[in-house]
């Protein structure tokens, strides 16, 4: 079957980055990743890897796609600065032009598995990986009138502490 390149156009012109096939082509280059990541991070990072669609693949229990999965370490001398350190952080990037489904339990499950997935056998809990999910929608998240949502995880006994367990952008 060949689809006529005026209706590919017609699609293409309605559709952004927000789209799935777009946000994949974005997602391919680590230095347009790198770019979102900073932004919205305010702080200089690095991108030791992006792989846009990455799958978590969960035995017995249910997976995810993460529409763009990326490692991220800072530069050096904002190393004091920055609540994980010299070990970086693991990053999902999720796109979402709908505003359907329980988004914030999403956000939380994806960060959550990405941890599981990249933390070895017999880590302490004190040394794993650092979570960040980026989402990014066409819909006003909270609907509380902000552009910028910053949400983080924290236990009671950390309230006075800066550092989060779990820090989401939306």
């Amino acid at each position: 079957m060949t689809i006529p390149s005026d209706d590919i156009r017609k699609v293409a012109k309605e559709a952004g980055p927000l789209d799935d096939v777009f946000f994949i082509k974005l997602g391919e280059d680590a230095l347009t990743i790198e770019e979102i990541i900073s932004t919205i991070l305010n702080i200089p990072i690095k991108v030791k890897n992006a792989v846009p669609q990455y799958s978590i693949t969960n035995i017995g229990s249910r997976g995810v796609r993460l529409d763009n999965y990326a490692e991220i370490i800072v530069e050096a001398e904002l190393l004091a600065d920055c609540d994980w350190g010299e070990k970086g952080a693991l990053v999902d990037i999720e796109v979402q032009k709908e505003n359907r489904g329980d988004h914030e339990f999403r956000v939380f499950y994806n960060g959550a598995s990405m941890v599981i997935n990249k933390t070895p056998a017999n880590t302490d809990f004190a040394n794993l990986p650092r979570a960040i999910v980026i989402f990014i929608s066409a819909f006003d998240f909270f609907g509380d009138g902000e552009v910028f949502y910053e949400t983080v995880k924290v236990d009671k006994k950390r309230r006075n502490k800066d550092e989060p367990l779990f820090r989401n952008f939306m």
